[in-house]
């Protein structure tokens, strides 16, 4: 059984608590058959959307046993899931098949918060009180107004559009990708910056290893941002590539050779889906 804090999880629940036996809303005990994958970082299920975040809470523990047992409050600051009508709950594993669902194997929540606390339970709070998407898309159009200058006008119209793409991409079966061409010092590399602070759940790959990628992508994806793609050999950018060619389109992972701590290679599919965007000088990569 993995150890939820090998998962980079905070929350430090006992390994027996995953024992016990979770149920369903009709009685039942759920088996393994039940179990639905709730995928990290970024879901939707049945008209709810479910989002990944970091959050300091508290949770019962039980101490001792018999007249001696019981339980006191513990805090915790780690992965939590946040729903679309105002719910949430620790992404964990004894959390997730309470509810009757799966972590998935190469689920890997950072450490690093994306959003405060405040603005976190501000929504919570007053969950209907979310902006319209047509203030929002005109707040990032402002954004871009400010600091990129494109040749075409109509271009300060389609980043709006695709960062708020990034963060329900779980919605659609494919998503395009951005391709960022041009000359040295023509901005190609400010549009990246600009991007990556505003879509969903950046990584940016220009400092990252092959490795490290693979991970971050399958483990908590989000906007992929790839920067200076000609400073890499071939056999660097392979890797990356790989990503890139099998993220466009949802179930089709990206397979990759990968040693255990037994020093024995296995292969493994790594779901590399989500939106990416790419700065070079070349125009074909």
């Amino acid at each position: 059984m993995t150890d939820p804090i090998e998962l980079g999880l905070a929350a430090k629940y006992a390994p027996d608590l995953l024992l016990d036996a979770a149920h369903r809303p009709d009685g039942r005990e759920y088996t393994s058959g039940d179990l639905r994958p709730l995928l990290p970082a970024l879901d939707l299920i049945d008209g709810i959307t479910y989002m990944g975040a970091h959050k300091k809470y508290y949770h019962d523990k039980e101490l001792g046993r018999g007249k001696k047992k019981q339980t006191i409050r513990v805090p915790a600051i780690g992965p939590i899931v946040v729903t679309s009508n105002g719910e949430w709950f620790p992404y964990t594993l004894y959390d997730l098949t309470a509810r009757g669902w799966q972590m998935p194997t190469t689920a890997s929540p950072p450490e690093q918060r994306r959003w405060s606390e405040a603005s976190i339970d501000g929504y919570l709070e007053h969950p209907a009180d979310c902006p319209a998407p047509t203030s929002m898309f005109t707040a990032i159009h402002d954004v871009y107004d400010e600091y990129i200058r494109f040749t075409d006008p109509g271009y300060l119209d389609l980043m709006p559009l695709y960062i708020m793409l990034t963060y329900v991409f779980r919605a659609f079966t494919a998503v395009p990708y951005l391709h960022f061409n041009g000359t040295a010092g023509s901005g190609k590399s400010q549009n990246l910056l600009v991007l990556g602070a505003l879509g969903f759940n950046t990584t940016m790959s220009s400092n990252i290893t092959p490795a490290a990628l693979f991970r971050s992508v399958a483990g908590w994806p989000g906007l992929v941002c790839a920067d200076e793609f000609e400073s890499s050999s071939r056999e660097e950018m392979e890797p990356i590539l790989s990503v890139f060619r099998s993220g466009y389109k949802r179930g089709s992972p990206a397979v990759r050779t990968q040693k255990d701590n037994e020093d024995q290679f296995s292969v493994a599919n790594f779901n590399v889906y989500g939106p990416k965007a790419i700065a070079s000088i070349a125009q074909q990569i």
